[in-house]
Formats: C-alpha cells, sequence, structure tokens
C-alpha cells in the first residue's frame, strides 16, 4: 500500500506542477512544494519497492515537508470564505504531514541499524 501511496503523491505533485494557477494563486513557494512532492514521491516509491531504506529516508522528509506548506499555503488563501473547511483541510494535510515523519522516523531507525551492523561487520573483518 505505501508504494502506490507515494506513487500518488508524487503524481498529485506532478498535476500541480501541469496548472498555470498554482504560481498565480499561490506563489513559487507552492511551486517549489510540487517539486518536492513529485521528487519526494518517486524516492520514497523506489525505496519501498526496492525495500531499502534510503529512497524513503531521503523522500519523506520532502513530503512531509510539502504537506506541512501546502496546509499553511491553502489555509491563508480559504480561511475567509470557508473558515470551517479551511480548518479541516489543514488539519488532514498536517496530519498527513506528521504521519509522514513518524514513518521517516521509523525509516531513520532502520538507517542506524544499517549503519551499526556496518560497523561491525568491518570490525570483525579487521580483527581477524
Amino acid at each position: 500500500m505505501r508504494p502506490v501511496a507515494y506513487l500518488l503523491m508524487g503524481a498529485a505533485g506532478a498535476l500541480l506542477l501541469c496548472s498555470p494557477v498554482l504560481t498565480d494563486v499561490y506563489s513559487r513557494v507552492a511551486e517549489a512544494m510540487a517539486w518536492f512532492l513529485v521528487v519526494g514521491g518517486i524516492l520514497s516509491f523506489i525505496g519501498s519497492i526496492a525495500k531499502r531504506w534510503w529512497g524513503e529516508f531521503m523522500g519523506i522528509p520532502l513530503l512531509g515537508s510539502s504537506f506541512a506548506v501546502f496546509a499553511f499555503i491553502s489555509t491563508k488563501g480559504t480561511y475567509e470564505i470557508a473558515p470551517f473547511i479551511a480548518a479541516a483541510n489543514f488539519s488532514l494535510l498536517l496530519s498527513i504531514s506528521l504521519a509522514l515523519m513518524s514513518r521517516w522516523h521509523e525509516v531513520w531507525l532502520s538507517y542506524r541499524l544499517a549503519l551499526h551492523l556496518a560497523q561491525h561487520s568491518a570490525e570483525e573483518i579487521y580483527d581477524e
């Protein structure tokens, strides 16, 4: 399920980049965050398909930060028109960002374990 979710996040970024309204209504920051979705989605997708920690380790911070920034950008643009929908949208996007960062912490622990095992393997080789 995770690879599909990452692929959809990357596709969402690509669709945002195709929209001429993105930079007109929001800003260049929104365009940068759309690129973060594309690159983060691709890296995380490749990492989760290959079952390697490095893809998610590099991609999830891009995804998480883009969801957090989009939470603020979209709330700013819609709060005066529809405050309850803006608040719900903010909560949803920020919760996705927090869930992604929670997953990143799990991947970071895998990275630390891999680093630890590599160091001990190297020590065993030199001890022989």
